[in-house]
């Protein structure tokens, strides 16, 4: 667990607040996992944040109200933890925008690392309309499992009419720490042709290599 978590509730609780919303805020920005946020760490906060309010109320707090603060704080505080060394490790927050939330990057975290040298391998699964999957494993490997000190994958991708000269011209991305990576598309771009491609990056955020532009037919 992070030094940086508060032990006490009161601190805690202030700190949990403005650490999840300012990450969600600034997910993009920061190439943080909001996915993760919104469906992991959210409803977590949610119970906190109700089980707290009752508890500080004198009114409200009896041995049950106090053991349910105990145990949402007990299922929360871990991913509070790790949603903590994301940004202390993150080289796209300064260090002036984590002490705005309360957070004191570590001296001994070193950004000197060495980017991604392979690149992802991709393939298709329509699981239904306007919606695609995207599986990916390291190239020349059959294992789901990222490599070691790779925090994710980056896939950006276009609707587009014809190949597209670079990847610049792929205007859409999005990291994701997890295979397989869901695509969603609007109706109007049914039955035309999407292209994209995928790179690894660390766990400093560096990146590696594109791989091959490919395309499949949005269903």
């Amino acid at each position: 667990m992070s030094k940086n978590v508060p032990i006490k509730d009161p601190e805690f609780d202030s700190y949990q607040d403005k650490l999840v919303k300012v990450s969600h805020e600034k997910a993009s920005t920061w190439r943080l996992d909001d996915e993760w946020i919104v469906s992991d760490v959210m409803p977590d906060k949610a119970e906190w944040d109700a089980s707290w309010a009752d508890y500080k109320d004198p009114n409200t707090r009896t041995t049950v109200i106090t053991a349910r603060k105990r145990n949402a704080r007990k299922n929360y505080e871990p991913k509070i933890g790790i949603l903590t060394q994301m940004l202390e490790i993150n080289p796209r927050i300064s260090d002036a925008e984590l002490l705005q939330i309360g957070i004191e990057r570590p001296s001994k975290i070193k950004h000197k690392s060495v980017p991604p040298t392979t690149i992802p391998d991709c393939s298709i699964d329509i699981p239904m309309i306007r919606t695609l999957t995207i599986n990916f494993h390291d190239h020349g490997t059959k294992s789901r499992a990222k490599p070691r000190g790779y925090h994710g994958v980056e896939i950006r991708w276009g609707v587009l009419d014809a190949f597209p000269a670079s990847v610049n011209e792929l205007t859409e991305s999005k990291l994701y720490t997890s295979s397989p990576a869901t695509l969603n598309f609007k109706d109007n771009e049914r039955g035309r042709t999407v292209w994209f491609c995928a790179r690894w990056e660390n766990n400093v955020g560096e990146p590696g290599p594109w791989s091959t532009i490919q395309s499949t037919i949005v269903p």
